[in-house]
């Protein structure tokens, strides 16, 4: 599906269901059901190989919200976006240890 159509499912998704404003895994589980992949509550391996990418739903939710200040999240979960995004850092692996390195540094 390409990126425009993805923008305005989302945009309609999160002006008619203000939840998935907060929860990207709600708004996925609606796109996925407009897409028709969602059948009985389940998604299949087939369907879930064939729908939009989780990836490109968060990409058009953050640039629809970015746009459009009234379909932003509520201010408690913009605070832990935020929160999560500063402490992103890389892991290093050897052998014998694990070591976290932040970003910043």
């Amino acid at each position: 599906m390409q990126f425009k159509k993805i923008y305005y499912l989302v945009k309609e998704i999160l002006t008619g269901f203000p939840k998935t404003r907060d929860s990207d895994k709600e708004l996925l589980w609606a796109v996925w059901q407009r897409e028709g992949k969602v059948k009985w509550e389940k998604l299949d391996h087939t369907d879930f190989l064939t729908a939009t990418t989780p990836e490109s739903v968060t990409r058009a939710r953050r640039k629809v919200q970015q746009l459009n200040v009234s379909l932003r999240a509520t201010v408690a979960t913009q605070r832990k976006r935020k929160e999560k995004q500063q402490t992103k850092g890389k892991y290093i692996y050897s052998e014998n240890s694990c070591v976290f390195v932040p970003d910043n540094e």
